[in-house]
């Protein structure tokens, strides 16, 4: 969920941003890479599961336990992406 004090834009970036990750949680789910290795280099990783993957679940893109999933949703979402 985007953070309280965000402005619109800054939600509208963390959705699109998630969106084009969830492609790379597929990626990892079936090849066992890391997910976060196309993360640029002014985040770090910590900060980036913390955005990323918070938002990720609360739109059950990802499951809540671990190891995430990609779940239904999640897998729909990132195929979306691809065909744009």
């Amino acid at each position: 969920m985007p953070i309280p004090t965000m402005t619109k834009n800054e939600a509208m970036f963390l959705d699109q941003y998630t969106r084009k990750l969830m492609v790379e949680f597929c990626k990892s789910q079936m090849t066992h890479e890391d997910p976060f290795k196309g993360v640029p280099g002014w985040m770090s990783r910590e900060k980036a599961e913390q955005i990323f993957v918070d938002y990720a679940v609360s739109k059950k893109w990802l499951s809540v336990k671990e190891p995430r999933r990609v779940l239904a949703a999640g897998w729909a979402t990132a195929a979306r992406f691809l065909k744009r």
